[in-house]
């Protein structure tokens, strides 16, 4: 983070939905953003997930101690990460979202990096596993 001033570093590359080979935050830009920013590609699917969505964009590829990351175009999300206090002020206090759910902030934080006002890496590695085995109605999820 230090080293290369990274305003937040991920800490997995596989996640419970996917990996961040494919570009998540796609699917949560608005759609005046999606045709900006991918207009040969920017009709969402009327149900699920699209298996042709767009590609993250990797820059750099680098390793620190025998453990590799990369930077580029990393869409934030509520998987572990570590945040910089300057990354913190950018990606949460600078704006605020009267319902800062994770689409949302994703979205914002998509917009901010492809304006580089964001930087951000994600390890190439992926030390978490999360195996969903509960499912619950999501009418009894509560967001702050």
């Amino acid at each position: 983070m230090i080293k290369e001033s990274y305003d937040f570093l991920k800490f997995s590359f596989t996640e419970f939905y996917g990996d961040n080979s494919t570009q998540w935050s796609w699917y949560n830009v608005p759609q005046i953003k999606r045709e900006e920013l991918w207009p040969r590609y920017c009709k969402l699917p009327e149900i699920g997930i699209d298996p042709n969505s767009p590609k993250t964009v990797f820059n750099n590829i680098g390793n620190m101690e025998g453990l590799g990351y990369i930077d580029g175009e990393i869409y934030y999300c509520n998987w572990p990460q570590i945040v910089s206090k300057e990354g913190n002020k950018k990606m949460f206090l600078d704006t605020k979202f009267q319902h800062p759910f994770e689409q949302t902030l994703m979205s914002h934080m998509y917009q901010m990096t492809k304006c580089n006002e964001l930087r951000s890496a994600i390890l190439l590695a992926t030390p978490i596993e999360h195996d969903r085995f509960v499912h619950y109605d999501s009418k009894l999820r509560k967001e702050c």
